[in-house]
């Protein structure tokens, strides 16, 4: 499966709470080697909606899914 693609089952956040792996687990995130679990998509698809960015929550959540390559949030 394509890193990006996966599922709340394939999400995962650091195993350890440190701050070197809770940035090594952002820079892999930004970078889509690690997939984003699905509140963190849903949270960026409220953000562009409440910001004005799109019209309708749906379009939001269509966005975030395509970028993120995940279809977890659509």
């Amino acid at each position: 499966m394509p890193a990006g693609t996966g599922t709340l089952r394939n999400a995962r956040l650091p195993e350890h709470p440190d701050a070197k792996s809770t940035a090594r687990w952002t820079r892999d995130a930004l970078a889509g080697r690690v997939p984003l679990p699905p509140p963190i998509t849903n949270l960026l698809a409220c953000c562009l909606f409440a910001t004005g960015y799109t019209d309708d929550f749906n379009q939001a959540k269509a966005i975030v899914a395509v970028r993120t390559h995940s279809l977890a949030v659509a």
